[in-house]
């Protein structure tokens, strides 16, 4: 609770108040009209606020705004993990589209859910808190962590070497995507890439990730 209540960041979600009531324990953090991300990323026809589209699972975000949020979202990672504390560094462990949050405008962009994070003193080896705290959903866990570990496909590697990048984004946002989002794009495949490195010391850490967003 002390945690949440000093944390304060542009890309974190404010924790506003705490309220125990008998064995009822209540959390009130900040509130974005926006709503999360993963409800942005695709319309669905049983959401009526969301904008009209002409079938199913129509994407609602074009390429310059996926690639802000991402670069807010990093701002926020490299906070808890090496601007917060110099002692000390927070692992959210449940990264996720549906645990962004964002606002009606899209220019306020802020993490949320920290229900599964862990606060580790900063000199601890990554390999400690991979051997001790294999925590959080699957798809966001070190591939260290999984018995079937993920790969670049074939596909990306020829689509990388050609510059193609198209083909390997989904085909409505490909459709709206233009000539000069394509090197962004393939910034981001390109780190994405460097994420699924064998060897967790090669791999970018958030510091790294911002700077590379940045050019």
């Amino acid at each position: 609770m002390g945690i949440l209540m000093e944390v304060k960041h542009k890309n974190l979600v404010k924790f506003l108040a705490y309220c125990n009531k008998g064995e009822k324990r209540y959390l009130c953090f900040e509130f974005l009209s926006g709503g999360s991300l993963d409800k942005l990323l695709y319309a669905s026809k049983h959401n009526e606020n969301e904008k009209p589209f002409s079938r199913e699972n129509d994407i609602l975000l074009d390429w310059e705004s996926r690639y802000y949020i991402m670069k807010e979202v990093c701002t926020g990672l490299h906070y808890l993990h090496a601007e917060w504390s110099s002692a000390e560094k927070i692992l959210h462990l449940d990264l996720k589209a549906g645990n962004i949050l964002i606002d009606q405008g899209g220019v306020v962009v802020k993490i949320a859910d920290f229900g599964i994070s862990r606060l580790f003193d900063a000199h601890r080896t990554y390999e400690y808190l991979t051997n001790k705290f294999i925590l959080g959903m699957r798809a966001y866990l070190p591939q260290e962590c999984l018995t079937a570990k993920p790969k670049v496909s074939d596909k990306a590697l020829e689509a990388l070497g050609n510059g193609d990048v198209k083909k390997l984004i989904d085909h409505t946002l490909r459709e709206r995507l233009e000539d000069h989002s394509v090197p962004q794009v393939l910034n981001c495949i390109r780190i994405a890439c460097d994420c699924l490195n064998d060897d967790p010391k090669q791999r970018p850490d958030t510091k790294q990730i911002a700077q590379r967003l940045d050019h």
